[in-house]
């Protein structure tokens, strides 16, 4: 906990400082003559400065001040992977207990925001001379996946609160139901190929790496007698259903629920097609995971050397992507909604053409 509004005003401004705002007056006259235009040059500077301010203080051990400006990051920019790859690394490196049980807590709170993208490529190419080499490997879709790990008395506490709306996607996403990124690592464990033949596919889970049930340890006294609760995850936004109980649309917040069998809905809307039912069995003072994808992936033509979500694509490939994605080619970086097949160029701008 911050010691005082001062303390909290001195930081915000050191924040705000860094990612290029200036005097107050002028930058809200800035604000009010162009929102968006201040939000879009703005955003960026302002998320880069508080990841670094986060970075900081968890290297000088002030954990609940970095989870704090985690959080605010992630207000900002749910899909920059950036954050993503914070919220991971806070989650990872705790190492007493009550350490883990906060980390464990804030990352199933930040990195459940929004929906979830997910990656396959397969390059165009021949048979056996162009194969490629050995290294390739293929990361398996968790789309069934269901994780547990158990909930104490001052958690669930919070279970009963509404479950708060997310975040309406934008124009672009509102017809193909826009997704978060999911952070893929730039190795990820592909070779590099010696000519543009052969094909290499490559998956990964839609939604944010489950966090190790170990990370929330509890006492058995602090279990509750009769009820767990439910977090429910996808690649893009549902309203959500348990036992046929509308519970509103999904969120990072974790839904009570009885102790016992349970079949869960995802769904966005009769007649879409979009809809996902799975069962799931919640022991007393568990918190169980439900992961399922709506997306469908889409073929997408590279036509220029470009980087997508951190793994750099040649000209000439053949990539199959869902959801939102980022491409990033000589500095340049833009996030795109792929809905449709299309074409990645540079010219006129980078974007995914159409």
């Amino acid at each position: 906990r911050t010691a005082s509004a001062v303390a909290v005003s001195t930081e915000l401004r050191a924040i705000a400082a860094t990612g290029g705002l200036g005097d107050p007056t002028e930058e809200l006259s800035a604000y009010f003559t162009d929102p968006e235009a201040f939000v879009r040059g703005h955003s960026p500077k302002i998320v880069s400065a508080t990841i670094t301010s986060a970075q900081r203080a968890a290297t000088d051990g002030k954990l609940p001040r970095a989870l704090a400006l985690a959080d605010r990051a992630s207000a900002l920019a749910p899909h920059d992977p950036a954050v993503v790859a914070l919220i991971d690394t806070l989650a990872a490196g705790g190492r007493s207990r009550s350490r883990r049980r906060l980390v464990g807590l804030a990352a199933l709170a930040l990195a459940m925001s929004g929906a979830g993208a997910a990656v396959a490529f397969t390059a165009l190419g021949g048979g056996g001379e162009n194969a490629p080499d050995a290294g390739a490997v293929a990361l398996a879709d968790a789309d069934t996946a269901v994780a547990t790990t158990t909930i104490d008395a001052a958690t669930e506490s919070t279970i009963d609160a509404a479950i708060g709306p997310v975040s309406t996607p934008d124009a672009a996403a509102a017809v193909t139901a826009d997704a978060p990124i999911t952070p893929i690592a730039r190795d990820a464990g592909v070779a590099r190929r010696k000519d543009a033949g052969g094909s290499v596919a490559l998956t990964t889970d839609a939604g944010v790496t489950p966090i190790d049930a170990a990370v929330i340890a509890v006492d058995a006294a602090a279990l509750s007698s009769g009820t767990g609760a439910i977090i429910v995850k996808n690649d893009t936004w549902c309203e959500v259903e348990i036992d046929g109980e509308p519970r509103g649309r999904i969120s990072a917040r974790p839904i009570k629920v009885s102790a016992g069998p349970h079949t869960v809905v995802c769904t966005q809307g009769s007649g879409t097609g979009m809809i996902w039912t799975k069962q799931v069995e919640v022991g007393p003072g568990e918190l169980r995971t439900v992961t399922g994808s709506l997306l469908a992936y889409n073929e997408v033509r590279i036509s220029t050397d470009v980087t997508i979500a951190g793994i750099a694509y040649r000209a000439g490939m053949t990539v199959k992507l869902k959801g939102r994605v980022e491409l990033e080619k000589d500095g340049a970086k833009i996030f795109v909604t792929i809905s449709s097949p299309c074409e990645i160029r540079d010219k006129p701008d980078l974007n995914c053409y159409r």
